[in-house]
């Protein structure tokens, strides 16, 4: 089990895109939560097993007909809490 936290570029504010991470990330089990940030990026923190995490990822730019992702950075984050589902927070 690891923890994974995206980083989402582009224009991923305004169009949908935290509900169909919400979407994906239910659809492949994995729970954690989905956020926008201030400067207009949009962070996504989820845990499950590396290779569903990379399925994550691959179909993301996809979620969402409205988003489009510029440039997504990954992070592995070590010592996390388990969680147990998804949210979207405010």
């Amino acid at each position: 089990m690891e923890t994974w936290q995206f980083l989402a570029h582009g224009i991923v504010q305004g169009v949908g895109f935290r509900w169909s991470v919400q979407l994906l990330a239910q659809k492949l089990g994995l729970p954690g939560t989905v956020r926008n940030n201030p400067d207009g990026t949009v962070t996504i923190v989820l845990q499950g097993e590396p290779e569903t995490l990379r399925k994550f990822k691959e179909e993301l730019p996809s979620a969402s007909q409205f988003a489009k992702i510029s440039r997504l950075d990954v992070k592995v984050l070590p010592k996390m809490e388990k969680m147990h589902s998804f949210h979207v927070l405010y």
